[in-house]
């Protein structure tokens, strides 16, 4: 696991305790919304993304050993509300097997098959260009948190069909090959070579991947990249995604009710997601 040997200042500890609070309140009211703000060079999107993942682990956590009540913090919280560091240097320890489904009740085990299908909100992190998702990206992996994860980009950044390339509006000729009968998309066709490919899985050399990574795969596989990531929530029931804020109404479809959404450099954001 990768960690960072520092230990947050003061103000991170601040800013990350905000949103941490905030997911508390949004846990215990069903909505809530936070309007958080930070000097540039303070670290902002790495405090951002360990309050969420280590939050977002604790409520897993609390989902195996039985879907514990909410809870205030505990005083310490207010000191250290992440807890061993602040989420930069976790200290990662194995998690408690839970009861077995064959003992328990018929019910009992039909309820928690249904818990495990989504055992935490995911965390879509949206900022406002796909250079600044690749930055969240180099950010996370600076951190030990990993998670099933996924970066949604529009087909302009994902496609890797040669004959589609070549055409000025990438996002027409696309739907307008999948439309044709006559003229199958090879790489469309073959997008579950990308999705099952190893070197994204667990422990895989692109287990924390980018735009490029896919597209790499994708070349390498000759597979579609863009449908992979569209389908690959209904597979690894990811917990975190990023997505450009000028991409977001691509992705209309994708469910975030119940879900962490996190705006990065929200301030030039000129249209919502509702």
């Amino acid at each position: 696991m990768c960690t960072i040997l520092c230990k947050p200042y003061d103000a991170q500890f601040s800013f990350m305790y905000r949103v941490m609070a905030t997911l508390d309140r949004a846990q215990k009211e069903s909505r809530c919304h936070a309007l958080l703000e930070s000097p540039t060079g303070t670290g902002k999107s790495l405090s951002l993304l360990c309050s969420s993942l280590a939050w977002q682990q604790n409520y897993k956590l609390k989902n195996l050993q039985g879907n514990l009540p909410y809870s205030a913090p505990a005083p310490e919280a207010i000191t250290d509300p992440l807890g061993r560091g602040g989420g930069f240097i976790p200290e990662m320890q194995p998690l408690s097997i839970p009861p077995s489904e064959s003992s328990q009740p018929p019910q009992q085990a039909a309820n928690s098959k249904k818990k495990k299908k989504k055992l935490a909100p995911v965390i879509y992190y949206a900022s406002r260009t796909h250079s600044q998702i690749s930055q969240v990206i180099r950010e996370y992996r600076k951190t030990s948190y990993r998670v099933p994860m996924a970066v949604l980009a529009s087909r302009r950044h994902y496609c890797t069909n040669p004959h589609v390339l070549q055409k000025e509006n990438i996002d027409e000729e696309c739907k307008l090959l999948l439309r044709n009968r006559k003229e199958e998309c090879f790489e469309y066709k073959s997008m579950h070579k990308v999705k099952y490919h190893s070197s994204l899985g667990k422990g895989g050399c692109h287990e924390v991947h980018d735009i490029e990574d896919l597209v790499k795969v994708g070349q390498v596989v000759e597979g579609c990249a863009f449908y992979a990531t569209r389908t690959w929530q209904m597979m690894h029931n990811w917990f975190f995604a990023c997505i450009p804020t000028s991409s977001i109404l691509l992705f209309r479809d994708v469910d975030i009710k119940g879900a962490i959404l996190i705006l990065d450099k929200a301030q030039t954001l000129k249209l919502l997601w509702v």
